[in-house]
């Protein structure tokens, strides 16, 4: 058949049996076909053309997504949050509401406002629904963040958002007065449609200040997570602050130690730890930011009387919106998943970095947490991963006084380890998610301690200090979660002080 109609076999296709490739030489294509139409040995052929195919990689017309680093580091392959397969799969965070609370929203902007979400806005200062910021003040971090959030994909402006398929509410807090009352509003304002509150904001960070949410405010943040988003509980983030350069940690920050939070460093495009970054045992994993000379800041928008772009988004301020993007893409895919939930993932599907490798088999460093936000790491995991039953809060009743022997060591004055053996009756408990210890301490220069605690398995955290700038006698009380997880029966908790003596300016 091949020789008659002047076709060359090409062999067999593939491991199709019956069927094979030829290619024809010398007759023209119309009469082979005309032949083989006729001849009743063939019962198919096909002329071969080109196909049309395309990889399935995403496109985008924003003018600076290439820029945009955090998503896609072309620079430093790795250094960034691996979003390229997640929105392959259609994870874009359509349905989902993050919310934004800062110094306002400018809901206005192109770059925003098809995913603007007023139902779920709040101006806590002015008491009213709309939250823009006052123009006449710099106010747009809060804008910064949300683009960082929702920006629209492919409208030729600016970047593109972590879940730019999502929604996004404006909670106007910063930027005048501010009470615990108000603070406290903030942190429950339409707490059932809002599931991701991001807050790139804190106490100052001038190493030497120890604040966090007062009363109401540590209320509303419990009562977020227990009742919030019909059950399911509020998902709380914030950023670790940007203080290390004055000595600071986020230790002595209320809001990075609060267990119904979860804390957000931040690294730089090659993976670094800026030196800004404040580290501590809270710490859950890192986002993305700016570094030293050279290193390139986040896409955002510059300010909030116009549109126009900026590449300077800098800080754990541009870290922590990474978070809650992420969660804002897993809860589109999953949603419902509890706030225990969501900080279990954050632990799990980080990638770790080098740290201590605690008795449950997690790395955790006080800079890095237990490693770099990872979107498909994350968003799989949570496709499949089995929702937390209900928690439980168990406390001790046990209340010391203590007096330290010091024993001189070099520059250090050191307390005798164990300070305390500290023992209480859990039984029931199966897996341990975080443990606070309250302490109440009096010394004439707060920031020459450095507290530690070390748990059963004896994983090792630093509680606080020492700070050189914090020079105010101590008579505070500091909460303190740290990482010590699978822990049966019994435990004894060895409490440690040590005393850095600082030179006087």
């Amino acid at each position: 058949l091949a020789a008659s109609e002047s076709l060359t076999n090409m062999g067999q296709i593939g491991d199709l049996p019956g069927y094979y490739l030829f290619t024809c030489s010398n007759k023209g294509e119309e009469d082979i076909s005309q032949a083989l139409a006729h001849n009743p040995a063939v019962t198919w052929f096909e002329e071969q053309g080109m196909l049309g195919r395309s990889k399935r990689s995403l496109t985008f017309n924003d003018p600076k997504y290439s820029k945009q680093w955090h998503l896609h580091n072309m620079r430093t392959p790795g250094m960034d949050l691996n979003l390229q397969d997640v929105w392959a799969q259609g994870v874009t965070g359509r349905g989902v509401v993050l919310a934004v609370i800062d110094d306002g929203l400018q809901h206005s902007l192109a770059e925003i406002q098809d995913n603007y979400f007023p139902e779920g806005s709040w101006d806590v200062l002015d008491e009213d629904p709309d939250p823009s910021p006052d123009q006449g003040k710099d106010n747009g971090h809060g804008t910064r963040c949300a683009c960082e959030l929702v920006a629209l994909a492919n409208n030729s402006i600016c970047g593109v958002g972590i879940a730019f398929d999502g929604r996004v509410s404006g909670v106007r807090l910063l930027g005048g007065r501010l009470t615990d009352h108000m603070e406290a509003t903030a942190f429950g304002k339409h707490n059932q449609m809002n599931q991701v509150y991001s807050c790139s904001w804190g106490p100052d960070d001038d190493g030497k200040t120890i604040d966090g949410p007062r009363t109401l405010g540590q209320a509303a943040l419990r009562r977020g997570v227990l009742v919030g988003r019909g059950g399911w509980g509020s998902i709380y983030i914030v950023a670790s602050g940007n203080g290390a350069r004055n000595g600071d940690d986020c230790n002595f920050d209320g809001y990075a130690n609060s267990i119904y939070t979860a804390t957000i460093g931040a690294v730089d495009e090659c993976g670094t730890v800026p030196d800004y970054a404040e580290p501590c045992s809270s710490l859950l994993a890192a986002g993305f930011s700016s570094g030293g000379p050279g290193k390139r800041g986040i896409v955002g928008i510059a300010c909030v009387l116009g549109s126009g772009c900026t590449e300077g988004h800098s800080g754990t301020s541009a870290a922590a919106p990474h978070a809650t993007g992420l969660l804002g893409l897993a809860l589109g895919v999953r949603p419902c998943l509890g706030w225990r939930d969501a900080q279990n993932l954050l632990v799990y599907t980080a990638r770790p970095v080098v740290g201590d490798l605690n008795a449950a088999g997690f790395t955790h460093n006080p800079f890095h947490g237990f490693g770099l936000l990872d979107a498909w790491r994350l968003v799989t995991t949570a496709l499949v991963s089995n929702t937390l039953h209900s928690g439980m809060f168990l406390g001790s009743s046990i209340h010391c006084s203590l007096t330290c022997n010091h024993q001189k060591q070099n520059d250090v004055r050191c307390c005798p380890d164990p300070l305390l053996a500290v023992s209480a009756p859990l039984d029931l408990l199966y897996t341990l998610e975080h443990v606070t210890i309250s302490v109440r301490l009096a010394h004439g220069r707060r920031g020459n301690l450095r507290l530690s605690l070390r748990c059963p398995s004896g994983t090792v955290s630093h509680l606080g200090g020492p700070r050189p700038l914090d020079v105010p006698s101590i008579s505070n009380q500091m909460s303190v979660p740290f990482p010590c997880t699978y822990i049966r029966h019994l435990t004894v908790w060895h409490p440690a002080l040590l005393e850095k003596k600082f030179p006087v300016a």
